[in-house]
């Protein structure tokens, strides 16, 4: 059975996204605000992290859904370059929700903005993440 179609494989993939989405806006909205030199207001940080939660999930359940196919019908190597370039817009999104919700620069990023570099992003992730799953 494809993973696509099996509810417990989903589950974990929802678990994952979850999980992932509930540190990684904190972590982005403590990096820009280190960056532009702001103090970090712990219930702006809650406020921001509690609204962007289910995108985030969403966007990662996507990634990992989109991968898959590819691990299950092209190979391996190839899932760990979709998951990288998917990985851009969905760090992406949550760069430019945080950064539109504190203005904290002029203009934000576009969403073709944030899959600039696809290509590097793509080879990066095969090779540091297909590497070690190769001689695991």
């Amino acid at each position: 059975m494809s993973a696509l179609l099996d509810l417990n494989v989903q589950k974990y993939i929802f678990c994952y996204g979850a999980a992932i989405s509930t540190i990684s806006p904190a972590l982005t909205t403590v990096q820009l605000l280190g960056v532009c030199k702001r103090p970090v207001v712990p219930a702006e940080l809650a406020k921001i992290s509690f609204r962007i939660f289910p995108q985030q999930t969403a966007l990662k359940c996507l990634q990992m859904n989109l991968a898959t196919p590819v691990k299950e019908h092209i190979n391996t190597w190839m899932a760990f370059g979709v998951v990288g370039v998917l990985q851009g817009g969905v760090y992406g999104q949550c760069t430019t929700y945080v950064s539109r919700a504190l203005s904290l620069a002029k203009t934000t990023p576009s969403i073709s903005d944030m899959l600039r570099g696809s290509a590097f992003a793509g080879l990066r992730d095969t090779v540091s993440q297909g590497v070690p799953f190769a001689f695991a």
